[in-house]
Order: C-alpha cells, then sequence, then structure tokens
C-alpha cells in the first residue's frame, strides 16, 4: 500500500513537471521589433500592363519592346506617325487609327527604318483621303501606309491591319522572304498595295502597281487598275484571284493551284509554270498560259483561251481568236472551242480522248497525231492529223490512218 501510494505521488510529481514545462514554453516571446519597413503587397502597373502606351504624333520607338495605343492619332502635315528605329519592337494599334491631313501625301502611317529585325504591327487603321478615278489618283493624307527606308527588314509581321486612301503604297515590307503580312486589307494605293516575302489571307483593290507582290501567296485577292499584275508570286500562289486592267491578272512563276485570273487588257488572264485547278479569262490576251495546265479553264475574247506545252482534263473557250486550246506537245482529255472566224477549236502535237469544236469555217481539232478524238466543225474541216488512230469528225483530214475507215 505505501509503496503504491508513493508511486502514485512520484506521477503526479513528474506530470506537473511536464506541465509548467508546457506552459513556460507556450508563453516564451521573441522580438518585437519589426525586420523592415512595410513593403508592397500588390502588383506595379508595369507588371499589370508590360507595354509603353502612345498617345500622340509623332512618336518615335527607340527601346526594344512592346508599344500600344491609347487613341486614334492625326499626325501633322508631312509627318511620319510612328517611326520605329530599333530591333525587337511590337507595336499594337489597339484598334485605333493613324491618319493624317497632309495636303502633300508624302509621309508614312508607320515608318520602318533601315535594315531593322523582328518587329511585328497589328490590330488597326491607317487612313487618308487618296481616291482614285480611273488610272488617276488624287487627295490628301499618307504617301505610305507602312513602309521601310534603306535595306528591307527581317523577321517582320503585319496582321489585322488596314490601310485606305494612301499615295503611293498601301504595306511594303520590300523583297525579303522573312517577311509576312497577313489578314489585311489595302483599298486604294497609288502604286503597289502589298508587298512582303507571304502574303496571306489578304485584299489588295484598286492599286496602280502589283495589287500584291510576293514570293508565296495564299488566300489573297488583288486587283490592279494599272500596267502591272493583279497578283504576282516568285515562286507560288493557292486559292487566290488576281485581276489587272492592263496585264496579266494572276501570275506565278512556279504554281498556281485553286486560283482565277483576270486580264482587261493585252496580257493573260493567268500565267503560270504550272497551273492546277485555275481559271483564266483574258481580253485581250490568252485566258491562261501555262507549261503544265491541269484540271483548268481558260477563257479570252481575242487570243488562246488556254496556251500550254502540256495540258491535260482542260477545257478552253475563244471567242474569236486564233485558237480554243493550243497544247504544244500534248493535250489529253481536253476540250477546245473556238467562236468567229476560221480558227481552230483544239490544236496539239498530240492529242489523246480530246474534242476540239468550231463554231465557224475553221477546223474542230488539228493535231500532228490523234488518238481517240473527236472533231466538229459548223462549216470548215472536223478533225485535221497526220497520224490518226479510231478519230471521228463532221469531216475527217488524216493522211496516216490506223483503225478508221
Amino acid at each position: 500500500m505505501k509503496t503504491q501510494t508513493l508511486l502514485s505521488l512520484a506521477s503526479a510529481s513528474a506530470l506537473v513537471s511536464i506541465l509548467n514545462f508546457g506552459f513556460a514554453s507556450a508563453f516564451a516571446q521573441g522580438s518585437l521589433t519589426p525586420p523592415g519597413p512595410p513593403g508592397p503587397t500588390m502588383k506595379s502597373l508595369a507588371q499589370i500592363e508590360p507595354r509603353t502606351p502612345i498617345s500622340s504624333a509623332p512618336f518615335t520607338i527607340t527601346n526594344s519592346g512592346s508599344y500600344y495605343l491609347t487613341t486614334n492619332l492625326i499626325a501633322g502635315s508631312g509627318q511620319n506617325a510612328i517611326i520605329i528605329s530599333t530591333n525587337s519592337v511590337t507595336l499594337d494599334l489597339n484598334g485605333f487609327t493613324l491618319s493624317s491631313p497632309g495636303s502633300v501625301p508624302i509621309a508614312t502611317g508607320v515608318l520602318i527604318n533601315s535594315g531593322l529585325r523582328d518587329i511585328t504591327i497589328c490590330n488597326g487603321h491607317i487612313t487618308s483621303s487618296v481616291t482614285n478615278n480611273g488610272p488617276v489618283f488624287s487627295g490628301t493624307g499618307f504617301g505610305y501606309g507602312i513602309f521601310y527606308l534603306g535595306t528591307s527588314p527581317v523577321n517582320v509581321l503585319v496582321s489585322q491591319v488596314t490601310v485606305s486612301g494612301v499615295w503611293y503604297q498601301g504595306i511594303n515590307l520590300g523583297s525579303g522572304k522573312t517577311t509576312m503580312v497577313k489578314n489585311c486589307t489595302v483599298n486604294v494605293a497609288g502604286n503597289y498595295g502589298i508587298v512582303a516575302g507571304t502574303v496571306v489571307d489578304c485584299t489588295a483593290l484598286t492599286c496602280f502597281n502589283a495589287a500584291i507582290d510576293a514570293y508565296n501567296v495564299q488566300n489573297c485577292y488583288g486587283t490592279c487598275v494599272g500596267a502591272d499584275y493583279g497578283v504576282y508570286a516568285v515562286q507560288s500562289v493557292q486559292n487566290s484571284y488576281g485581276y489587272s486592267s492592263g496585264n496579266v491578272g494572276l501570275y506565278a512563276s512556279q504554281t498556281a493551284e485553286n486560283c482565277v485570273g483576270s486580264a482587261g487588257g493585252v496580257g493573260a488572264g493567268l500565267n503560270a509554270s504550272t497551273a492546277l485547278n485555275c481559271v483564266g479569262n483574258g481580253s485581250g490576251g490568252d485566258g491562261i498560259d501555262a507549261t503544265i495546265a491541269q484540271g483548268c479553264y481558260g477563257y479570252t475574247g481575242t487570243g488562246a483561251g488556254l496556251a500550254a506545252d502540256i495540258a491535260q482534263s482542260c477545257e478552253a473557250y475563244s471567242n474569236s481568236g486564233i485558237v480554243g486550246l493550243d497544247a504544244t506537245y500534248l493535250a489529253e482529255n481536253c476540250y477546245g472551242e473556238t467562236g468567229n472566224g476560221n480558227n481552230i477549236g483544239l490544236l496539239a502535237g498530240t492529242a489523246l480522248n480530246c474534242y476540239g469544236y468550231s463554231d465557224d469555217t475553221g477546223t474542230g481539232l488539228s493535231a500532228t497525231a490523234a488518238l481517240n478524238c473527236y472533231g466538229y466543225s459548223a462549216s470548215g474541216t472536223g478533225l485535221v492529223a497526220t497520224y490518226g488512230n479510231f478519230c471521228f469528225g463532221t469531216s475527217v483530214s488524216v493522211t496516216t490512218k490506223y483503225n478508221m475507215p
């Protein structure tokens, strides 16, 4: 019994010691002196909007970074609205408009100094008051929408910008391959409309020189009211339309695919090394000029509806020209027609599975060698060939026949 009592007293004493140690630890105090002055607890304006505002014109960008308009800006007469004079700049027009009252339209909306790189210009409008009346341009405002000095810039993107009524050029980034204009519109330019390495999803209307001039063009629409091109591509054009009142409507030195070209003067409607699934409409020139044409349609008033070295699955019509479809070497699965006069519906070196038609005194189909072909002429010769195999016509003139009566 005494032993149990002594143990209980010892246990109680130990518990009291533990509790006292805990309370002493709980109420211990450190230094009450603040470690330093109070600091900011919110983000700065530069962190929230890390861009530089532009609220007046003229304005020169001298430091790399991002800039944005806060309002519509009007540049003084003869003044460039915004000048970019350093590399690595993004200029957001922020949906606002640059304009100029200049009585002598020589200034530029956005001017890029010589030889710069890594520039982006986007999202806004550049307007002035130049208009077009036939071949004559007149009015006030800017001479250029977006332009550069000296050496062409490198790595430049212009997107979602409209330019209207400029005396000289709408958007010109030079001939470098690393520049792009995308989702932009130019309406009325007294010289070039859009010039860049690549032009995508753009429209350029009523331009005196080439409406769109680039290495590669996609999904574009261009009209030229002078003696130049509606759309001109150093390499290829896809899904685009070009019109010229005095030259070739649409030109591609390599490939034009799913395109339409139209010419109001002596130029061809469409001219390409290879034309795939294209339409060409000529007035005083050929409808389509190509080295190779596949799946194409050409029409003209006075030239050849379609002229190619090789034409496959093509159709062409000439109202009063020399020939409807002219294939120097081969026409395969083609149709050619001509209207008034002593003309030829389809003319080819070799014609395979072709049909030629003449509504007047001309020849329906004429070839050096014709295989499985048919020629019709209203009052001339239906089919003429040096060598003919399984060919027919309203009347046939074949020097050497195979499988023919």
